[in-house]
C-alpha cells in the first residue's frame, strides 16, 4: 500500500453521498471517545441517589455464640471489621456441619492404624519365609553333623546325640490354609 492510497480524499465511504474526508473524522472522533472512561450518568432530580452502605466494625457484629450453622456471615468480610475477628467467624462457620463433610474418596479418611488380626491363617508370604527358616536350621544341622564326623572320634558320639535330636524342621506346629481346609472336609 502507497502513502496515496491511504489519502483521506481518495477513499469510498460506506455512503456514497457523504465524503470521506467526514467519514474518517467521524471515524476517528468515536474511536477517541470510545477510549476515554465515560462519565456515569447523573441522577435526576426525581430519582432516588443511592447511598452508599456504612463500614460494619467489630462493635457492630453479633457475639459469635449466637452464630449457628444458618447464619448469615457476610458482614464479617466488612473492610471494617479486623482480621482475628473475620478469622474467627470464618472459622466457625466452616467448623459447621454444612461444610465439614469429609469426601468418600478420600484416600486419608479411613484409619489405617488398625489392622485386621489374621488370626490362624499363613499367608505366602509367611509360608516361604517359614521354608527359608527350615531350610538355614537344616543346612546348620548338617554342617555342624558333618563338622562332627570330620574332626574326631570323640566326636562321633556327639554326632550321635545330635542326630538323636528331634528334627525341628519337620515337626512345624503352624497351621496353614490348605491344613484348615483338609481338616474341615
Amino acid at each position: 500500500m502507497s502513502k496515496s492510497d491511504l489519502d483521506p480524499g481518495k477513499l469510498e465511504s460506506a455512503d456514497p453521498h457523504v465524503p470521506a474526508e467526514d467519514f474518517i473524522s467521524r471515524w476517528s472522533q468515536r474511536k477517541s471517545q470510545a477510549r476515554e472512561p465515560q462519565a456515569e450518568p447523573k441522577a435526576e432530580a426525581g430519582e432516588a441517589v443511592e447511598t452508599e452502605k456504612p463500614v460494619l466494625t467489630d462493635d457492630d457484629m453479633p457475639p459469635l455464640e449466637s452464630l449457628d450453622q444458618d447464619s448469615d456471615f457476610s458482614a464479617f468480610l466488612s473492610a471494617g471489621v479486623s482480621e482475628k475477628l473475620r478469622k474467627t467467624a470464618l472459622r466457625k462457620m466452616f467448623h459447621g456441619s454444612k461444610f465439614n463433610i469429609t469426601d468418600g474418596m478420600d484416600d486419608y479418611a479411613e484409619d489405617y492404624s488398625i489392622w485386621v488380626p489374621l488370626g490362624d491363617v499363613v499367608t505366602c508370604d509367611m509360608k516361604h519365609a517359614i521354608e527359608r527358616m527350615k531350610e538355614k536350621l537344616q543346612q546348620t544341622l548338617d554342617d555342624a553333623k558333618e563338622k562332627l564326623t570330620d574332626d574326631s572320634p570323640a566326636d562321633n558320639e556327639a554326632a550321635e546325640e545330635i542326630e538323636d535330636l528331634p528334627d525341628e524342621t519337620t515337626n512345624s506346629n503352624l497351621k496353614t490354609e490348605t491344613q484348615d481346609d483338609q481338616g474341615q472336609s
